[in-house]
C-alpha cells in the first residue's frame, strides 16, 4: 500500500506531462482548435493594439519610473484614450511601486494557498486551494484587461485568505508551542531529548491520504 502510494505523485506527473504535450500537439495540428483558443486573425489586431500601447507607454515610464503620472490616467497620458492591460496602466500611472505592491497583494495569496492545501487536509484549506486559482486567473485577466470593476470581488477574496490562513496557523500552534517547550525544558536540563520525545507533526498531505484510509478500515 506504502509503495503504491508513494509511484502516485510521479504516475500523476507523468500523466499531466503526457496529456499537456497531448495539448500542444493539437493546437498546432487544428488550425480550427488553434484559432479557437489562441485566436485568429481578428485577435491579432488586438495584440497589435496592445504593443502599440506598450510602445507609446514606454517613454513614460522611463520619464518616472518610481512614482507615475498619476492614478487614472493611463489611457489619457499615453495619448490613445484606453488601456488594454493592467500591468501597463499600473507602471504608467503609479510607477513600479505601485506594480509591486499590486502584484504581492495578487502573489502572496497563491503562495499561502497552495502551500495550505498541499500541506492540510481540512476543508479549510481545500479552500485556500480554490481561493489560489481565482488568483491566478484573476493575474492572467489583468495581463490583457485594463478594467477596475472587479477589483472589489478580488478585495473581498483576499480577507477571506487572510482569515483562512490566520485560522490554520494557530491550528497548527499548539502543537509547535508544545514541541518547542519540551525542547526548552531538555536544553535547560543540558540533555538531548530520547527519540519520539518530541512529537513529530503527523503528515496531512494528500500523498498518504489512501493510506490512512486503508489503516483506519483494517483496524474497523
Amino acid at each position: 500500500m506504502s509503495s503504491r502510494g508513494s509511484l502516485a505523485p510521479a504516475i500523476a506527473a507523468l500523466l499531466g506531462v503526457i496529456g499537456f504535450g497531448c495539448c500542444i500537439g493539437a493546437l498546432m495540428l487544428s488550425h480550427n482548435l488553434h484559432d479557437m483558443v489562441l485566436g485568429g486573425a481578428a485577435q491579432a489586431s488586438s495584440t497589435n493594439s496592445r504593443y502599440i500601447q506598450w510602445a507609446a507607454g514606454t517613454p513614460y515610464i522611463k520619464s518616472n519610473p518610481i512614482t507615475g503620472h498619476g492614478f487614472g490616467l493611463g489611457g489619457l497620458i499615453i495619448g490613445l484614450g484606453q488601456i488594454d492591460s493592467y500591468i501597463l496602466s499600473l507602471v504608467v500611472e503609479t510607477g513600479i511601486l505601485g506594480l509591486v505592491f499590486f502584484l504581492g497583494l495578487l502573489v502572496l495569496p497563491v503562495w499561502y494557498g497552495l502551500r495550505n492545501y498541499l500541506s492540510d487536509m481540512s476543508e479549510s484549506a481545500a479552500l485556500a486551494g480554490a481561493l489560489a486559482c481565482s488568483f491566478v486567473g484573476f493575474i492572467m485577466n489583468r495581463l490583457v484587461l485594463s478594467q477596475k470593476e472587479n477589483h472589489m470581488l478580488i478585495f473581498s477574496l483576499l480577507a477571506i485568505v487572510i482569515v483562512l490562513n490566520h485560522e490554520l496557523a494557530w491550528k497548527r500552534a499548539p502543537q509547535r508551542l508544545a514541541d518547542k517547550s519540551l525542547r526548552n525544558t531538555y536544553r535547560r536540563a543540558g540533555s538531548i531529548p530520547p527519540a519520539g520525545a518530541v512529537r513529530a507533526k503527523p503528515s496531512t498531505s494528500r500523498n498518504n491520504q489512501g493510506e490512512r484510509t486503508g489503516q483506519s478500515q483494517s483496524l474497523g
